[in-house]
């Protein structure tokens, strides 16, 4: 803004200014405010410009698109774009690899009161005798299912296999039958929050993850949990029994579809 020759008095007056002192402190909050005051619109051409770059072969120096970008700039582009899809993956993967921890921890406790009581839940003797079934008992079970269910019933070990084996058969021996089948249960249980504890769980129930084969069992495993022990999932953890019991039922689908077409080829 310019000041206006018959308002520079005025102005100066008015704001309490000394004849040599600067106005470029004063500020208007419209343009009109700023005329009525006196002022007086005006331009300062602080660099420049090429009107027609492209005759005289200057560049964008603002990186505008002018046009169809180069090889290059596509790359560049690409890139640029990748890498940002990168970050944002590794940003939810640590975010949810957190909330899946956070969750184990309070699926630990709740076991831990579960199996604390001295009888089991209602279809713990089914879960037992299908775990045993599946072959889902082996090798877990005797081995970090040993150590994990040790844990769950407050037996203290010493980190070897054998020590919480021990342990586990002193137990035994002086449980009646219903605390029996509450050690039956927690070495089911252990066996399966062993492999379930892995933060990869969740990456391979959404497919993101090399490692699925302990995915159906996760679901399973969840899934019972929620339905006879009043263990309420977390959102990951309804979200992993979810996305694994839809790709269990597309495998066996996908199984019995190749075991038909080979029937009907032979």
């Amino acid at each position: 803004m310019g000041l206006g020759p018959r308002a520079e008095a005025a102005c100066r007056a008015a704001h309490g200014l000394a004849g040599d002192d600067d106005l470029a402190g004063v500020e208007f909050g419209t343009d009109e405010e700023a005329r009525q005051a006196g002022f007086l619109p005006g331009w300062q051409v602080g660099r420049h410009l090429c009107t027609d770059p492209g005759q005289y072969a200057h560049a964008n120096v603002h990186g505008t698109p002018g046009g169809t970008p180069t090889q290059d700039q596509q790359a560049a582009e690409a890139q640029a774009a990748g890498a940002a899809r990168q970050t944002e993956q590794r940003r939810r993967v640590r975010q949810r690899n957190t909330q899946w921890r956070a969750s184990t921890d309070i699926r630990t406790s709740h076991l831990k009161a579960v199996l604390g009581r001295k009888a089991p839940p209602a279809g713990a003797l089914k879960l037992v005798v299908e775990a045993m079934a599946r072959g889902e008992t082996q090798p877990l079970t005797s081995s970090f299912g040993h150590q994990t269910a040790c844990e769950l019933l407050g037996l203290a070990g010493d980190g070897a296999a054998t020590r919480h084996r021990d342990l586990l058969l002193a137990e035994l021996a002086r449980a009646s039958d219903k605390r029996a089948q509450v050690i039956a249960l927690a070495m089911v249980l252990g066996a399966a929050e062993h492999g379930v504890r892995d933060v990869h769980v969740w990456q391979a129930a959404q497919d993101n993850y090399r490692l699925c084969y302990g995915v159906p069992l996760a679901a399973r495993y969840l899934a019972w949990l929620a339905g006879h022990t009043g263990y309420s999932l977390s959102d990951i953890e309804a979200e992993v029994a979810a996305h694994a019991t839809v790709r269990a039922a597309r495998t066996d689908d996908d199984g019995a579809g190749q075991a038909q077409a080979s029937t009907e080829t032979s």
